[in-house]
């Protein structure tokens, strides 16, 4: 029966610290011309300057540049960002016709 606790106890607080950690824990700074077609799916971080926006119906696609390339972010949501603007993007690299792209988690003005 005490085997039994422990294992509960642990298991508990286990579970506690990997959902404390998911919601805490950001992937680090990646430069955008390192982000390729083998990265789909992947969660990752960029720092950049918002080189245009465009809003084809309900979605904005910021086009986002740093000091070593150019990419697309694509968000679903209403956001308050103009261009030449300093951002942070946290998202999901994707692949909309034959070019990889990133989907916003969060976007941080810098």
């Amino acid at each position: 029966m005490p085997l039994l606790k422990i294992s509960l106890f642990f298991a508990i607080i286990g579970t506690a610290l990997l959902l404390f950690l998911s919601t805490t824990l950001e992937p680090r700074l990646t430069r955008i011309k390192d982000i390729e077609m083998k990265d789909l799916d992947l969660i990752v971080k960029i720092h950049g300057e918002v080189n245009s926006i465009r809003t084809p119906g309900n979605i904005t696609i910021l086009n986002i540049r740093d000091n070593t390339d150019e990419i697309d972010v694509v968000v679903y949501e209403k956001i308050n960002i103009t261009q030449n603007m300093n951002v942070e993007v946290i998202g999901k690299v994707s692949e909309y016709n034959y070019n990889v792209q990133i989907e916003a988690d969060k976007i941080k003005r810098l």
